[in-house]
């Protein structure tokens, strides 16, 4: 995310020497026409998720009650404790890189303070980091510890439980709003204060994974079980809130005129913010994970916008 900003920052000092030197005479009035433009940006948003993974009891016979499925020899295979949630909290960072469709209208009247008015469709590729929101030892493939001549359950690795949240690779926001024009430094700037939509596409997934000592008193003897139990689930967010935004003129390359712009938004979930799932296994034994959103979230960008602007 540093990176993507620092090269926009490198991208945007070029193109403004750029577009100073190709500057010829007094700059259009766009105050009078419609103005259409592309955008590139690059930023994040921050999210906290609460998280839980419930599991229930351990099935000690088969059905039948002949076989036994598991065996009372007072050694714990794993952390994981029955009817004793495993819970947390997690700040997930997720940058992005976007482009955007912007339309400016004309301003509304012909007062200097008169603003006009845009509409903006933002289309992201987000970096899909996996965030833990609540996890208890290494959940994963099951195996015994190599280095661990004993068979007891509690020398296999990859036991565990854990409720993931990963944002999906795309996600789609849009805007309306007024772009007040000022002019600071002989460069026209403009403040947009804005209405926000975005549509956030998530995925939830959970694992319970476990080692059960079946059979055997002696180490020779010994048998085990593995229990795993997971699951996931897809879920889009819909939010609205309130955004701003900065942008200003840099340059000029014959009909394209080129800004910096920098901005946050603050969004806020519609309708149900919370996501459960749950898994059992033949013989009965469940796990349940439980995901809550915070109702708000947060972004914040930086970018360059080419706007059509022909003299």
């Amino acid at each position: 995310m540093h990176l993507c900003t620092q090269l926009l920052a490198l991208v945007s000092l070029a193109l403004i020497g750029w577009g100073s030197a190709l500057a010829q005479g007094a700059p259009p009035d766009e105050k009078s026409r419609w103005v259409p433009s592309l955008g590139i940006s690059s930023g994040a948003f921050v999210q906290r998720f609460q998280g839980q993974v419930n599991t229930g009891g351990v099935v000690c016979e088969s059905p039948e009650a002949t076989t036994p499925l598991c065996f009372n020899s007072g050694i714990a295979g794993s952390s994981i404790q029955d009817g004793a949630p495993v819970t947390g909290r997690e700040r997930a960072f997720t940058p992005f890189i976007a482009a955007s469709l912007e339309l400016s209208t004309p301003t509304f009247a012909s007062s200097i303070y008169a603003p006009s008015a845009f509409a903006r469709l933002d289309f992201a590729y987000t970096f899909g980091f996996s965030r833990a929101i609540a996890l208890i030892d290494s959940p994963g493939a099951i195996e015994r510890s190599d280095d661990v001549a004993f068979y007891e359950a509690r020398y296999y690795k990859g036991q565990g439980s854990d409720a993931v949240y990963t944002s999906q690779d795309f996600q789609f926001s849009a805007g309306v709003g007024l772009a007040f024009h000022l002019e600071i430094a002989d460069r026209k700037v403009r403040v947009k204060p804005s209405l926000e939509y975005m549509r956030e596409a998530v995925n939830f997934t959970g694992l319970v994974s476990k080692v059960i000592h079946t059979e055997g008193v002696n180490q020779a003897e010994y048998k085990v079980r593995y229990i795993q139990l997971s699951g996931q689930k897809e879920t889009v967010f819909h939010s609205i809130g309130p955004g701003l935004e900065v942008e200003m003129d840099t340059g000029r390359a014959g009909p394209v005129v080129l800004s910096i712009f920098g901005g946050g938004q603050a969004y806020a979930i519609l309708g149900d913010n919370q996501v459960s799932f749950d898994q059992t296994n033949e013989y009965g034994e469940t796990a349940e994970w439980n995901f809550l959103a915070n109702r708000w979230f947060f972004r914040g960008s930086v970018g360059l916008r080419f706007r059509w602007l022909p003299e």
